[in-house]
């Protein structure tokens, strides 16, 4: 028994020890805010955060939408995701921008870029601000 809680640990011990594959090992860590939506240059305060557990939160105007990602960069893909309204209707910006959210697949971290994008919906633009 004591055998294999040693094992246990050193496993546990393993895990913790390896590196983050997701986005945010690859310089998605932090707060991203909406910039575009395809080429249209959007003003929405639409914020995309993205912690280095996985967690995934967005805060609209009028929506809250938590959820998980791990998949491996340059994959993206948002597990449970939760959509929390805030009393107030989406405008369509907004409404737009968590659509693409929840079926974006792909990720790209570029400096203070980063770009979401699909099979059949535009590429969704955010920018890091101090």
């Amino acid at each position: 028994m004591k055998g294999l809680a040693g094992a246990i640990a050193a496993l546990l011990w393993l895990h913790a020890c390896q590196p983050d594959e997701t986005v945010t090992g690859y310089g998605g860590a932090g707060d991203w805010h909406l910039d575009r939506i395809g080429d249209t240059p959007v003003s929405a305060e639409f914020v995309l955060h993205l912690d280095t557990g996985g967690g995934v939160r967005v805060d609209g105007p009028c929506t809250r939408f938590d959820a998980r990602q791990t998949a491996p960069y340059p994959w993206f893909r948002l597990d449970d995701p939760v959509q929390t309204p805030r009393g107030c209707s989406p405008d369509a910006t907004e409404a737009r921008a968590l659509a693409i959210l929840s079926t974006a697949t792909l990720v790209e971290v570029a400096g203070d870029a980063l770009i979401l994008s699909g099979e059949s919906e535009p590429e969704i633009g955010f920018v890091r601000r101090d």
